[in-house]
């Protein structure tokens, strides 16, 4: 395991100290203090609460982002949507409105399992197609009321219809049950950050021994650790005799603290996160344990919960960022400036061209 140099033991976070001169431009795409809706004339006033509207992911299209908002509580006018590209007009820090994606039909009952009910991803693949991750789950912070198995579902973005749908069986995954002094109930807290390395080139001869795995990097959010598994692993049925279903999971590195956003360089493979005390965007390089500092800006940076790679903006950085726990308090202001769309431009690259992961 590699001993990255962002260790707790390192004390509080210095860039000058810990990371090279590597810092990036934040350029604010967009921003808002709260997030306006293009409601249909017939939407029920009761069923947007501004304050409640954040969202948690994003994906880069061709013209588009799009923008998955869970109902962490009631009030949430469309669960995934759409604004424009204000960088391909020339524009910076604007405040469009949100259009629901594909359309209102598919937000208009909150218990409707043939819509969309609380999304927190979103990524488009290489056939202009647009994964969509559904949690069926209405009101998390407040109820949390299961309405709807968890679902994929997948649109054409060419035509903004839909193309597969898979629903999640119950026995995909297991509930997570805590007990304390007799006591039992449901923890809602797990995985939040998941990463897919680039695909390996192959050696020159095809060798085994020389061609590396592809791995899936992940990390719960309260934790400072980084864990590791092979995809190969993942595609492998269980041995009748494994009764635990052993992964052949490994401890990578520590982060300097929590941070929910993961993703990977594809130029490198190095990660990239946010330490949430930090307000900082930085990457480290598992094989070389080599860290760059990325951003930092304490207004700017709060709390990112998505990053992109984005291949249909020439590789450039884009990402999210939140007063989620203004959300969690309930003490937005609508006078600050609550959520962001932001960009940091790299340099480009012959990788440029060939990001797409999947």
């Amino acid at each position: 395991m590699e001993r990255a140099s962002f260790l707790r033991e390192n004390g509080p976070f210095h860039s000058s100290l810990v990371y090279p001169t590597c810092q990036g431009q934040l350029e604010v795409i967009n921003q808002w203090s709260f997030l306006p809706f293009d409601l249909p004339p017939d939407f029920p006033t009761g069923n947007y609460i501004p304050e409640n509207n954040v969202f948690t992911g994003l994906e880069v299209g061709w013209g588009r982002v799009f923008l998955t908002l869970p109902r962490l509580r009631s009030g949430v006018a469309a669960t995934l949507a759409t604004i424009p590209r204000a960088d391909l007009q020339g524009q910076t820090g604007t405040a469009p409105t949100l259009q629901a994606y594909p359309n209102w039909q598919w937000h208009r009952a909150e218990a409707n399992c043939s819509g969309l009910i609380s999304v927190y991803r979103a990524r488009a693949d290489r056939c202009d197609r647009l994964w969509v991750l559904d949690s069926g789950i209405m009101n998390s912070l407040e109820s949390y009321t299961p309405v709807c198995p968890p679902k994929i579902v997948a649109f054409d973005l060419r035509t903004d219809r839909l193309v597969k749908s898979y629903e999640f069986p119950s026995s995909t995954a297991e509930d997570g049950e805590i007990e304390i002094a007799g006591e039992s109930f449901t923890l809602p807290d797990g995985i939040v950050g998941l990463a897919l390395s680039p695909t390996p080139e192959p050696s020159p001869f095809n060798l085994p021994q020389l061609n590396k795995q592809k791995v899936l990097y992940f990390q719960p959010l309260a934790t400072d650790r980084i864990f590791s598994v092979p995809t190969s692993a993942l595609k492998t049925p269980p041995r009748p005799d494994d009764r635990e279903n052993t992964l052949p999971v490994s401890l990578i590195g520590y982060k300097s603290s929590q941070s929910a956003v993961l993703a990977v360089d594809p130029s490198d493979g190095a990660l990239v996160f946010n330490p949430l005390p930090e307000t900082a965007l930085t990457s480290w390089d598992p094989s070389t344990n080599h860290n760059k500092l990325l951003a930092l800006d304490p207004n700017l940076l709060q709390f990112s919960s998505d990053l992109r790679f984005a291949d249909r903006d020439s590789g450039n950085i884009w990402l999210i960022s939140t007063r989620l726990q203004k959300l969690f308090r309930k003490t937005y202001s609508p006078k600050e400036i609550n959520m962001r769309v932001m960009r940091i431009r790299i340099a480009p690259t012959p990788y440029n061209n060939s990001l797409y992961l999947f």
